[in-house]
């Protein structure tokens, strides 16, 4: 399933999962 699509339609999503990656490692390892 390419993610190429989504990567230029919903440019949000992915500052959006990113944010929420960076969110779980602060409390992980904050």
């Amino acid at each position: 399933m390419p993610l190429k699509p989504f990567k230029y339609l919903l440019p949000e999503t992915r500052f959006l999962h990113a944010g929420r990656l960076v969110y779980k490692f602060k409390i992980r390892y904050g």
